[in-house]
């Protein structure tokens, strides 16, 4: 179970969302997937929260065909980006996908 755990904590402390002309590419440890811009239907922010009441914010896409994607590294949380830097990337990838998709939506925040 430790192992598992620690495994989880390093695949999410390298894992990154980078914006391209050709979509969001999300990458982990173990694999890299490009989504292109078309089929993305909306960026959403969700509060999560922990088993022992830790509080956490994370970016997922909204699919047209497909369940939601969370964004790997793009979460706030103890020990990660600070809520203003969680807050900057996100209006980054807003504005980003505003422009290549002409869509004039905003970010979807969930509690």
């Amino acid at each position: 179970m430790l192992v598992l755990a620690l495994a989880t904590l390093v695949n999410h402390g390298w894992s990154t969302t980078t914006l391209t002309p050709e979509g969001m590419v999300l990458a982990s440890l173990t694999s890299r997937r490009t989504v292109p811009w078309n089929r993305i239907n909306r960026i959403e922010v969700r509060r999560r929260t922990g088993r022992y009441g830790t509080a956490w914010m994370e970016a997922r896409i909204l699919l047209a065909d497909a369940p939601p994607l969370r964004l790997p590294g793009l979460q706030q949380a103890w020990g990660s980006q600070s809520k203003e830097e969680f807050q900057d990337h996100v209006g980054v990838m807003l504005r980003y996908w505003q422009q290549e998709t002409g869509r004039t939506e905003a970010v979807l925040v969930r509690p």
